[in-house]
């Protein structure tokens, strides 16, 4: 019996594992990282659209995170400017000349009061223009300066001066203004029996008052201009509807000089 029960295989039956409900684990970290590989295409395919705005947002949302400051530059567009100038721009105080001049040449003033001559005074891209009829400042078809239109262009005269002192007072001497004479007369104009045409009339007329202006006004010549138009019409008013004078005129214009450049 012994060797009977020696010779027996014993046979041992191990426990059987209860495996647990669901999955296995292998399959769950698996679909964890297709998941992962999903999200990170579905990324790649968002970057590739060329939206600069939502590159900064995302930018700006990953550099906030890691506690860095997003600095934008921001480009300004520079506004878009018309061609045509609506107002005229004088280098020079041509407000301040205008309104010197208007007290000056006020028919209450005492220059006015001894010539009743119409004076229009404005202002153009060349300067500050003061008209004058020119049959109130000359006798008929001659060059011959009325006595009593005298102190008028004087004053203007004096206005010159007075203005080419305080531009040399200033701490950069600007260049002096110069005075241009001139002197149109229209097309209709009556024909004058002195002079062989309008033309001769005009540039007579305007070197008389440049004459007055150097004898008795103490304007330097190099400061004044003498221009007979012919048969130009009178300078308009910019930006108005008010028709131009009509008739022959005589205007002076405060014209400023090129400023050199400097060495």
């Amino acid at each position: 019996m012994a060797a009977e029960d020696d010779g027996e295989q014993r046979v041992e039956y191990a426990e059987e594992e209860v495996c647990p409900e669901g999955a296995p684990e292998w399959v769950v970290t698996f679909g964890d990282m297709m998941s992962l590989l999903l999200t990170f295409f579905i990324l790649l395919l968002s970057f590739a659209t060329m939206d600069v705005m939502r590159f900064k947002e995302l930018a700006g949302t990953i550099k906030q995170g890691f506690g860095l400051k997003v600095i934008e530059k921001t480009v300004v567009v520079p506004k878009a400017q018309s061609l045509i100038r609506l107002q005229p721009k004088i280098d020079f105080n041509a407000r301040q000349i205008m309104e010197r001049l208007r007290r000056k040449l006020d028919p209450s003033s005492p220059t006015r009061r001894t010539a009743k001559v119409t004076i229009e005074l404005f202002q153009v891209y060349q300067g500050v223009v003061v008209l004058f009829p020119a049959d109130e400042i000359f006798e008929p078809g001659t060059d011959r300066i009325r006595p009593a239109a005298r102190p008028l262009i004087l004053t203007v005269a004096g206005e010159l001066r007075e203005q080419n002192a305080l531009r040399a007072a200033e701490p950069e001497a600007l260049p002096p203004l110069e005075l241009s004479v001139e002197v149109r007369s229209p097309e209709g104009a009556p024909r004058a029996a002195l002079f062989a045409d309008v033309w001769s009339l005009t540039a007579a007329q305007a070197v008389a008052v440049a004459r007055l202006l150097r004898s008795e006004g103490e304007v330097p010549a190099g400061e004044v201009r003498a221009i007979g138009r012919g048969p130009a019409p009178p300078t308009p008013r910019p930006g108005t509807l008010t028709p131009p004078a009509t008739g022959s005129t005589v205007e002076f214009i405060f014209v400023s000089q090129p400023m050199k450049p400097k060495d």
